[in-house]
């Protein structure tokens, strides 16, 4: 729900709402005991844009590529196949 709740914000053009409602969103998400490697991605992703949004592109190229290596890993493995084929 913070997800959605942050993009309705970002719409409206509320950026520093929308940021905080999906940091909170990841910090839920980091702080689950097996949390669902796709949907954590997703939320990265989110993240990241925010990060983009606000000038931090280091640290938006940084949650990119943690959320590339969940889904990397995750779709590896429910799919089994190799690595080496998602490069």
């Amino acid at each position: 729900m913070l997800v959605n709740l942050s993009q309705v914000l970002s719409s409206r053009g509320n950026f520093d709402g929308a940021r905080d409602a999906v940091v909170r969103a990841l910090a839920i998400q980091r702080a689950s005991p097996k949390p669902d490697p796709l949907l954590l991605a997703g939320v990265i992703t989110n993240v990241g844009a925010a990060k983009m949004r606000d000038g931090d592109i280091d640290g938006a190229i940084a949650l990119y590529q943690e959320a590339y290596e969940l889904r990397l890993a995750a779709l590896t493995i429910r799919h089994r196949t190799p690595r080496a084929c998602w490069h």
